[in-house]
């Protein structure tokens, strides 16, 4: 037996095939099929349940589900689960973190090459402010005072391979002519990045800030090998011997004391000292130093050995100094 849509079809390809007219007794057979075509298909409709139009990957609209979910209520996680699934979350963000230790590409054996390694290191090459420089000839100016704003405490110490850097809460800022400058963290290097007519101090802090419209500002404090400094003991009895590993830092730990008691600095616009080498990055270097102990010194050597990239061309940049 033909379906209406067959028989519809039949009666319109013999009419034509014939050279037949279609007269007014063929309108009223065409509605008639029609009625029956609709007919069929709201029986086929009514007969069907909601597995017949469920593809699987959306829910069904409520006029099939007569105002019910067609897709399986999600199963509740416990709180036994969702501890779990949130150890497992932090360990997994652990293994990134030493994954990316593992995958960095460049190191201190050859700074001059870090440009070559890839398009988004082309600052380290081309760059015209590139950091660190030798402090030489500078102009004295009417700089703003460096209003350090730190509490005491620190979040975690990590030793990446490249250095040791000791992560920090919120809260902790500088104010600089009047802009607020949030500090992130603060890392070393042996000897100094930045020399001073042409001679390094024997360590050197970068202390890491970024202001809200994302401008860089880092304050370099100079260490010289002379007296165990009793902030650094408090900050290497926590230091991570292996790369990639971190640890939690103290909350008792006062950041202020590293910093020399007279703060007069240089200033000048440069760039990070690492890879991607980006530019526009505000420097202020503190003209006193801080004393640090020979051992001190070698306890840091020992693990992440010379890794101070060589002073970079100035191109007449001019080094702004306050007393």
């Amino acid at each position: 037996m033909l379906s209406p849509v067959r028989t519809l079809e039949f009666v319109l390809t013999f009419k034509f095939d014939m050279g037949l007219n279609i007269m007014k007794s063929d309108i009223t057979v065409f509605k008639t099929i029609f009625a029956l075509l609709i007919s069929f298909s709201m029986i086929s409709i009514a007969s069907a349940g909601p597995k017949d139009f469920d593809r699987g990957d959306a829910a069904l609209p409520s006029f099939i589900t007569g105002g019910q979910s067609s897709s399986k209520p999600a199963k509740k996680e416990t709180k036994k689960e969702s501890k779990k699934a949130s150890k497992k979350s932090k360990k997994k963000e652990a293994q990134v973190e030493n994954h990316e230790f593992h995958k960095a590409d460049w190191d201190y054996r050859d700074p001059s090459g870090w440009g070559s390694i890839k398009e988004d290191y082309h600052l380290c090459k081309n760059g015209t402010r590139q950091s660190p420089i030798d402090i030489t000839s500078t102009k004295p100016a009417r700089l703003s005072h460096i209003s350090f704003n730190y509490r005491k405490g620190a979040k975690t110490i990590v030793n990446n391979g490249h250095t040791i850097q000791v992560d920090m809460h919120k809260g902790n800022y500088i104010v600089v002519s009047g802009k607020r400058y949030e500090l992130l963290q603060f890392h070393f290097h042996t000897p100094s990045e930045h020399t001073v007519d042409g001679k390094p101090a024997d360590m050197v802090a970068h202390f890491v800030h970024k202001a809200s419209d994302g401008e860089l500002a880092v304050v370099g404090v100079l260490f010289k090998a002379c007296q165990e400094n009793n902030t650094i003991s408090q900050i290497w009895r926590r230091i991570p011997v292996k790369a990639g590993q971190k640890k939690k830092m103290s909350r008792k730990i006062n950041v202020l004391n590293m910093l020399p008691k007279n703060r007069g600095y240089y200033m000048y616009s440069g760039s990070l000292t690492t890879p991607p080498c980006t530019e526009g990055v505000k420097w202020m270097v503190l003209k006193n130093t801080v004393p640090v102990s020979d051992a001190q010194v070698k306890t840091f050597a020992d693990l992440i050995d010379n890794n101070a990239r060589p002073v970079q061309e100035k191109y007449h940049r001019t080094v702004l100094t306050r007393n």
